[in-house]
């Protein structure tokens, strides 16, 4: 036996929707309590390493600004250190009426002599 369709071009439609209604569903505060306790967490780790960055980020360029001031000492007292040798220099040869070489075989300034120009400069 085979059905007619004597109606025309119609079709059903069923449209449905649900709702949990308890835990895992509607009105679950301990879940919802839950996740913001977790997105509060992850907001502090975040922050958290943010600071530790940002305070990275300062140590280095303060050591950096150290290093350089400290290398800027040193590049005076090595010029007045250099200075200092040629003044002696200059000093020996009208001293004695020639020139006196460097007969240590050091090159540079003495040792004892490098700390007396710090100052200078």
């Amino acid at each position: 036996m085979a059905f007619r369709d004597t109606f025309g071009g119609q079709q059903d439609y069923l449209v449905g929707a649900s709702w949990r209604i308890g835990p895992g569903g509607l009105f679950d505060f301990g879940r919802k309590r839950s996740a913001e306790s977790r997105l509060s967490i992850a907001k502090l780790s975040s922050d958290k390493l943010l600071d530790d960055m940002t305070r990275q980020v300062v140590e280095a360029f303060t050591r950096w600004q150290s290093l350089a001031d400290q290398l800027d000492t040193v590049k005076r007292a090595l010029a007045a250190a250099e200075e200092g040798l040629r003044l002696a220099q200059q000093r020996k040869e009208f001293a004695g009426g020639h020139r006196v070489g460097n007969h240590s075989g050091r090159a540079g300034p003495h040792p004892r002599a490098v700390g007396l120009f710090e100052d200078c400069g």
